[in-house]
């Protein structure tokens, strides 16, 4: 298999493109809560979108559930069907939000959202990449094994493998 098909690589770029959405503009907020005054506003951070979250289905809003279907899947990759059907649900969630996502809610009747901002997609893409590891890792194997502390040598008496710490050798 070709080295950019790395499983390990497409967890790191998940988690990488993740951690980018958080820190970007992910929607253009209208200041005078119309949507004909798009020209003066401000952008919502995707980190302030993820701490309000959990409040969007009091607003017909389900996007933020997919933060922990993503987390769900990564921790449920060695049942590769449930992990699949996770990721593909994560990405649908994120899909309806550009949909669904049309007011950020404030104290009188809340502002509608202009736009959509590079956040936005960095998350969406997040969850590709996310859905491809967990497609190209094998079925009941962890996606990232663990990296060894130690070697692994061969015994010649008995032919079982033992753990010998590589600061001793």
């Amino acid at each position: 298999m070709l080295a950019i098909f790395n499983r390990q690589k497409f967890y790191w770029i998940a988690l990488v493109l993740f951690g980018l959405s958080l820190v970007a503009p992910a929607a253009f907020e209208s200041k005078y809560g119309i949507a004909k005054a798009c020209t003066q506003g401000g952008w919502d951070y995707g980190y302030m979108l993820f701490l309000v979250g959990p409040f969007g289905p009091f607003l017909g809003q389900v996007g933020w559930f997919a933060n922990p279907a993503m987390l769900a899947s990564v921790l449920l990759r060695r049942r590769k069907a449930i992990a699949i059907m996770l990721a593909l649900l994560a990405i649908l969630f994120i899909v309806i939000t550009s949909f669904s996502f049309t007011t950020m809610w404030n104290d009188v009747a809340g502002n509608p959202i202009c736009r959509l901002g590079i956040g936005y997609y960095l998350w969406l893409l997040s969850s590709i990449a996310l859905l491809g590891a967990i497609i190209i890792s094998k079925p009941g194997t962890p996606a990232d094994p663990p990296v060894p502390a130690c070697s692994r040598r061969h015994s010649k008496d008995n032919g079982i493998h033992r753990d010998v710490d590589r600061s001793s050798v």
